[in-house]
């Protein structure tokens, strides 16, 4: 006789009959489909975990809530946290992200408690490896491809479920997985930097990023006290300098960039929606001052708060909805200011996930302008195309 219960309180099944639309069986740890396919099996929605102290310190052990854990950790899942604690958290969410190392300590301890963000982690340390393996070893890059597709369906699934309720004990979580769930997009493989406005499955980009300046905002005052607060001194700073910057910042090599962001306003001219273009233009002069500023000398009071990176990023939550709405819209107006931020993203690319990015969305802007806008791409392809400024970091 099996050995194998049913578990009380599930309708829907687990996360990998529920992708193949089969009926679940509903036995745990593991039903039977996947037992006989050799899949993870995940009922991990539906497994209650103990109160937690809100905002565990870097150093304090790992609480219970591991035990609520349906299957225990497998060779592959320890490999995965390995590389993210000792590579990727340091090359893809490092310093340059928050300025704290808090993505390699913080971050995973977090995660124990909370296993979306644990099967967050794993994805994108699986993504860095596909990556890494794409050139000399496609089967093991696919391999790792597959393996990063099933932790990130399992990561959104809960995610989705937890953000409902969000909350001090859960905000710490929530807001780390928004992040990670907006960079996730942008280096899963074959991801475009077309992506950003113009997605052909999923979300756009930039809705990923504006959902999770969402998410932050709506938690700030709880996530401040705790042990992720350097995540959100980023937006701290930016809401402090935007619109104008400080006087003190002291700005380097940008006369030539101001003139030619200010000539793009002749464009739209007396445009019905001139306000909403207007006041795009007006973040990317600050978009523009930052990073220069960032990427100076005189800078250095602002490099623990926030990157060049981030500065860069940070314009997809600056800038007026109704703006991206126009884009989508292919508004040409709207779509020569986009073409003129594929400048910044060129500057950053430093960034392994972000090399090539700016090249696909400059495309993808000329795919939908007609002839009489090219002269307005000239600049923005210049920059593109001859990488004219040294990429930031």
């Amino acid at each position: 006789m099996s050995t194998q219960r049913r578990h009380p309180k599930t309708r829907a099944g687990c996360v990998p009959c529920k992708q193949r639309r089969i009926k679940c069986d509903e036995t745990t740890p593991s039903c039977r489909h996947c037992q006989r396919r050799k899949l993870t099996c995940s009922f991990l929605r539906y497994v209650p975990l103990k109160p937690r102290p809100h905002s565990p310190s870097p150093t304090s052990p790992p609480n219970n809530a591991l035990l609520g854990l349906p299957l225990q950790f497998k060779i592959l899942d320890l490999e995965l946290l390995h590389f993210y604690t000792t590579t990727t958290s340091l090359e893809l969410l490092g310093p340059h992200m928050t300025g704290t190392p808090i993505w390699r300590t913080s971050v995973v301890t977090i995660s124990f408690a909370f296993p979306f963000l644990l099967h967050g982690l794993f994805s994108l340390s699986a993504l860095h490896l596909v990556y890494l393996y794409s050139n000399t070893n496609p089967d093991l890059a696919q391999k790792y491809n597959n393996i990063a597709t099933l932790h990130h369906l399992k990561c959104i699934a809960d995610y989705r479920l937890e953000i409902q309720n969000l909350r001090p004990e859960n905000s710490d979580a929530c807001c780390a997985c928004a992040s990670l769930l907006a960079v996730h997009a942008w280096y899963r493989r074959g991801s475009r930097g077309a992506d950003l406005f113009f997605a052909d499955e999923g979300l756009s980009w930039y809705k990923l990023h504006r959902g999770g300046a969402e998410i932050l905002q709506s938690a700030i005052s709880w996530v401040q006290k705790g042990a992720l607060s350097s995540m959100i001194r980023p937006l701290m700073v930016l809401e402090s300098m935007f619109p104008v910057p400080s006087t003190s910042l002291v700005l380097v090599d940008i006369g030539d960039d101001i003139d030619k962001l200010n000539a793009i306003s002749s464009c739209w001219g007396f445009f019905e929606e001139k306000d909403t273009l207007d006041s795009t233009l007006q973040t990317l002069r600050f978009a523009f001052n930052l990073t220069s500023h960032l990427s100076s000398k005189s800078g250095t009071e602002l490099k623990g708060s926030i990157s060049s990176c981030i500065a860069t990023l940070s314009w997809m939550t600056l800038v007026p909805l109704r703006f991206c709405e126009m884009v989508e819209e292919k508004c040409p107006q709207a779509l020569i200011l986009v073409a003129v931020y594929c400048i910044l993203l060129k500057r950053i690319e430093g960034f392994w996930w972000i090399e090539g990015k700016a090249e696909s969305l400059l495309e993808a802007v000329e795919g939908e302008l007609g002839d009489g806008w090219q002269a307005w791409l000239e600049w923005p392809r210049r920059e593109v195309e001859t990488g004219a400024h040294t990429p930031w970091k």
